[in-house]
């Protein structure tokens, strides 16, 4: 309800918006699954966003929104969610949560100081400085040249390197630890595609457990699929 030209300047009716954001309402309601396709202009973000953010609220559970993009995640982040704040009126909350390879580990971290590592020494004085600023100890806020992504690899929070509840970091400090915090505590929970199906696969089980999805940018997700459910073999 309520007229949207007066809460957004320059916004415009469009038919299909609206269209697919009651099919996504009552998909959300009756259960079952939904194929959308939108075509450009039809501000689909939004109209999916819109009924997400209602049943979330009102039903208490979560709803993920897997993108292929990180483009389209901080679109979503920083404009589309804010915005479907605006329109409800409905203070909730979302959070982007990443795979275990873009936080920092601080086991690991630690282990490289005791070692005094010379090789990586650069990376890790560098680290130094935005561990002071970083609330979620996600690498992407930094830009890494080429030789510092391969390094960075060997501080990632990857699961085959995770002590779990037996590190003495998991409670408090751990950055894994601290973004399933912010997912079990978020109404929306921006994903991407490989997160998804890593976690589908339980590789990477950063996600509360969750029985509302939406895939957006999903002509994507065979191809990504493809990629992580391959297992590849050559010939040597």
């Amino acid at each position: 309800g309520g007229n949207k030209e007066t809460i957004i300047p320059g916004f415009q009716y469009r038919p299909e918006q609206e269209k697919m954001a009651r099919k996504t309402a009552e998909c959300l309601n009756q259960g079952g699954y939904l194929a959308v396709e939108a075509g450009t202009g039809t501000g689909k973000s939004l109209a999916y966003l819109l009924p997400a953010v209602l049943w979330s609220t009102n039903s208490g559970h979560k709803v993920i929104v897997s993108t292929h993009t990180i483009n389209l995640q901080e679109q979503l982040k920083n404009k589309d969610i804010p915005l479907a704040g605006e329109i409800s009126g409905i203070d909730f909350s979302a959070s982007v949560i990443k795979g275990r390879s873009h936080y920092l580990c601080l086991r690991k971290w630690e282990h490289f100081f005791k070692e005094n590592d010379c090789e990586i020494l650069p990376l890790l004085m560098r680290l130094v400085i935005w561990l002071k600023e970083t609330e979620t100890g996600d690498i992407d806020d930094l830009i890494l040249n080429k030789k510092e992504k391969g390094e960075w690899q060997q501080l990632a929070a990857v699961s085959e390197t995770c002590l779990g509840s037996k590190c003495r970091f998991f409670r408090g400090q751990c950055f894994v630890s601290r973004a399933r915090k912010l997912a079990e505590q978020s109404h929306v929970i921006i994903v991407n595609h490989s997160l998804l199906l890593a976690n589908a696969m339980a590789n990477d089980s950063i996600l509360p457990d969750y029985k509302y999805l939406v895939i957006d940018e999903a002509h994507h997700l065979e191809k990504v699929a493809e990629e992580q459910f391959a297992i590849e073999i050559n010939y040597y």
